[in-house]
């Protein structure tokens, strides 16, 4: 699935809850859901710098795939980081180099942000 069929699947996701307080509450909960990252790649290398909260992602690259996991200290900014993770994993890195960010826009807009 191309990126963008990705953030068309994410955005339909989203844009049949009505109410923006329950999209809203989706995306935290979604997060949630994850299991935190393991205390050994919350390092200052994995931080999101600039970030107001406490925010890691980890990225690797398997089988020509991206693949990211993340965590933070906010359920918002953890929720935001999952959907920005679920994004771009699975993608190959030329696709996520390709791709700006402004994709994702509409998603977030349905949310709020």
């Amino acid at each position: 699935m191309s990126l963008a069929e990705k953030q068309q699947q994410l955005v339909a996701n989203y844009a049949i809850i009505d109410d923006p307080q329950e999209r809203f509450a989706a995306v935290v909960d979604q997060a949630r859901r994850r299991p935190p990252l393991p205390e050994p790649e919350r390092t200052e290398a994995n931080r999101v710098k600039g970030c107001v909260s406490l925010a890691w992602v980890v990225g690797e690259v398997r089988e020509g795939r991206c693949h990211f996991r993340c965590d933070a200290d906010s359920p918002l900014v953890r929720g935001l980081l999952v959907l920005i993770c679920d994004f771009y994993s699975d993608a190959t890195p030329a696709e996520v180099a390709a791709t700006e960010p402004a994709l994702i826009e509409q998603l977030l807009s349905l949310i709020h942000i």
